[in-house]
């Protein structure tokens, strides 16, 4: 009988979510942007902000653009099975600082793991606060081309950590 895992984090079921910290710091950069727009009224003024609000809408584009094409690629490659499977205990466990700061570090079957907070999806950062130390995980990952890194789509945990 398989081990019954805790589904901790499952790319797929946790649907998009889009990249919350840059969308609003473009959005605020984009509200002072039009601000300015709609209430200078010198031309070269104007026209600072008038780029301003240009740079802010490319920005925002491109980094949504980007993170949603980011979360199809590895959703395709997750269909297609293109998934490399770790499972047993967790050691070299490293949890965020108090302020969320730093890396997530862990170590599943001798292959090692890492993500900063920025680089997590709103659904999978419930679990950095987690202490995972002695926990057995199951860590299903995606090579993603365009990082050359590996992406984890998949995430269980459960204890005690004993062989089943």
């Amino acid at each position: 009988m398989a081990p019954q895992y805790e589904v901790v984090f499952d790319l797929q079921r946790a649907g998009y979510q889009p990249p919350l910290q840059v969308l609003v710091m473009g959005g605020v950069v984009l509200a002072i942007a039009l601000t300015q727009v709609l209430t200078r009224w010198t031309k070269r003024t104007k026209w600072f902000a008038a780029t301003l609000l240009v740079v802010s809408l490319t920005w925002l584009s491109v980094s949504w653009w980007g993170h949603w094409r980011e979360y199809r690629r590895l959703v395709a490659s997750t269909n297609s099975g293109a998934v490399s499977i770790a499972e047993g205990a967790i050691t070299e466990f490293q949890g965020l600082s108090l302020n969320g700061n730093g890396t997530f570090r862990f170590t599943v079957a001798n292959q090692a793991f890492a993500t900063r907070f920025f680089e997590v999806t709103p659904a999978y950062r419930g679990t950095l606060g987690l202490d995972l130390s002695g926990a057995c995980a199951r860590v299903a990952t995606v090579r993603d081309a365009n990082t050359n890194s590996n992406r984890i789509v998949w995430l269980g945990m459960r204890r005690p950590c004993h062989r089943t």
